[in-house]
């Protein structure tokens, strides 16, 4: 990874204009310089994706986890304390993390989080053992998961175990996140071979040789991560959290239901966004990318608000 200020940008400094402010309390440890310099601590240990992953890379997790957690009200994520660092930062990439020591093991997994893949186990997986990751579209596989992640959420923060509840609401970022990521909508192959039905495909691709987050370049099959490198800044401010429901048997398919409608939106600009990246048409790319980002940080908004109101009561 680069250092400087693609450092910071990849650690997502810059995905709003300003953040809100939270005031400091006695006890509450924004009083604190520690708080700052753990950030900054923390965004040394954040490595960057390879080109390769599956879904948005590092920076655009963390700036739409960023969006979610900064527009939830002060009093919420006060209760957050220092974990909320480590919540944008790192854990929104456990999932990644956990597949990618499977993968690679921890000497050559660039996905921030532990190294024992053991301690991510718990946080990343159904009690069945099957991973959590992106919605599968089996509509009752992914409401358990909703529900699963919803319900570990609400019972560690009443347990006043915020670091567990924190590990949790990374999954579910990361979840709803993916599964709203237009590269993850349809199968991209199929997508070029429809373009290839109107127009000639560019042979090399424009995004060869560019640089990746982590310092490599792009090459000519990186259709993915041409398509979901990185995304526009942004916030919500001016938007305020909705409670999705009463209880979480409530809240969960209500919840489900606008992750797909966000998917079948994306999946029908998908032609279109492939079409816009093998153009080079940077300004339509954004426009598709800060749409789907947005859209999937409202939502994480609205699932971590009704979580943490449900916990509160």
């Amino acid at each position: 990874m680069r250092r400087g200020t693609r450092l910071a940008s990849v650690a997502g400094l810059t995905c709003s204009r300003r953040r809100p402010a939270i005031p400091a309390f006695r006890g509450h440890p924004a009083a604190s310089p520690f708080v700052h310099f753990r950030a900054a601590i923390l965004l040394l240990l954040v490595p960057a994706l390879p080109a390769v992953a599956l879904g948005w890379h590092t920076q655009p997790h963390q700036q739409i986890t960023r969006a979610a957690v900064d527009s939830l009200p002060t009093a919420m994520q006060e209760r957050l304390g220092l974990e909320k660092d480590t919540l944008i930062w790192v854990n929104c990439m456990y999932p990644d993390r956990y597949r990618g020591l499977a993968q690679q093991g921890p000497e050559k997994d660039p996905n921030p989080g532990p190294r024992n893949r053991a301690d991510l186990k718990v946080y990343c997986e159904m009690p069945d053992g099957r991973p959590i990751h992106n919605v599968t579209q089996n509509r009752q596989e992914d409401l358990d998961s909703f529900e699963f992640l919803l319900g570990a959420i609400v019972k560690d923060v009443r347990g006043r175990n915020i670091v567990a509840a924190t590990r949790y609401m990374g999954t579910l970022a990361h979840l709803i996140e993916d599964s709203c990521s237009p590269a993850h909508v349809g199968k991209l192959p199929l997508a070029v071979m429809e373009l290839r039905k109107t127009q000639p495909i560019p042979n090399p691709p424009p995004w060869q040789g560019r640089l990746n987050e982590h310092g490599g370049t792009l090459r000519p099959g990186d259709l993915h991560g041409a398509i979901e490198l990185t995304t526009l800044p942004f916030n919500l401010e001016g938007r305020a959290p909705q409670r999705a429901g009463l209880t979480i048997a409530e809240s969960a398919p209500k919840l489900l239901d606008r992750c797909y409608a966000i998917a079948e939106e994306n999946r029908a600009s998908l032609l279109e966004m492939v079409r816009a990246t093998y153009a080079d048409d940077l300004p339509l790319m954004e426009r598709l990318r800060s749409r789907a980002a947005r859209q999937a940080a409202e939502l994480l908004a609205d699932a971590y608000y009704t979580a943490l109101t449900i916990a509160a009561e």
